[in-house]
């Protein structure tokens, strides 16, 4: 099979790589259908399976936005910094929504977040039991796997909060609340590491 793109196929490709450069994250496969003029979004999926056949993304089912770059300059790019937007802060007055463009982007080890993550400012105190201070902000992978124990970004209603996923899976804590909830949320990723500006971190404990 070839492995040669159409001129269609090279162009959406490189519209999801100029996404994910710019962004952080990759497009929805209805801002594809927007930016092409294509009716529908299985037209879109259908280019997508293409070029995933061809080796330059690979997708993951039932994810929002899961499109993977895999070709050389991907490979390249995860062993080095990545840039993570940041879309928002803790706590949230609405849902925080990804898509959104960050005034701000923070550099970050990409063999941790890789391109796709996102970052979220903590203007909460109280967490410090979770190794989490005001001023922190949190990186997070989106659509990442969770398994007990682990903290993660929900979508609770209107809100977004930072939670603590619970056995059984359907099941999480609240954490600057301490309320257990159980299957009204939506799990926006995982909580991958903590960054801290240190001097910052100084500064208030002299306050």
């Amino acid at each position: 099979m070839s492995t040669t793109l159409t001129r269609r196929q090279r162009a959406i490709y490189e519209f999801v790589v100029d996404c994910v450069r710019s962004h952080g994250i990759p497009p929805s496969l209805t801002e594809i259908a927007e930016a092409f003029e294509l009716a529908s979004a299985s037209g879109v999926a259908d280019h997508l399976r293409a070029i995933e056949r061809k080796g330059y993304i690979r997708r993951r089912p039932g994810v929002s936005r899961g499109i993977e770059l895999v070709d050389a300059r991907r490979r390249r790019a995860d062993n080095g910094a990545v840039r993570v937007p940041v879309v928002g802060s803790l706590p949230a007055v609405r849902r925080l929504r990804p898509r959104e463009e960050g005034r701000r982007h923070l550099l970050f080890d990409g063999r941790v977040a890789r391109r796709g993550a996102i970052a979220v400012r903590v203007d909460l105190a109280g967490l410090e039991g979770h190794g989490i201070l005001p001023g922190d902000y949190l990186i997070v992978v989106q659509g990442a796997r969770t398994s007990a124990g682990e903290m993660a970004l929900a979508h609770l209603g209107r809100t977004t909060a930072l939670v603590e996923v619970l056995p059984g899976r359907r099941r999480v804590r609240r954490l600057d609340e301490g309320k257990e909830l159980a299957d009204s949320f939506e799990l926006l990723g995982r909580v991958v590491a903590v960054l801290r500006e240190m001097n910052g971190a100084t500064r208030k404990g002299r306050g």
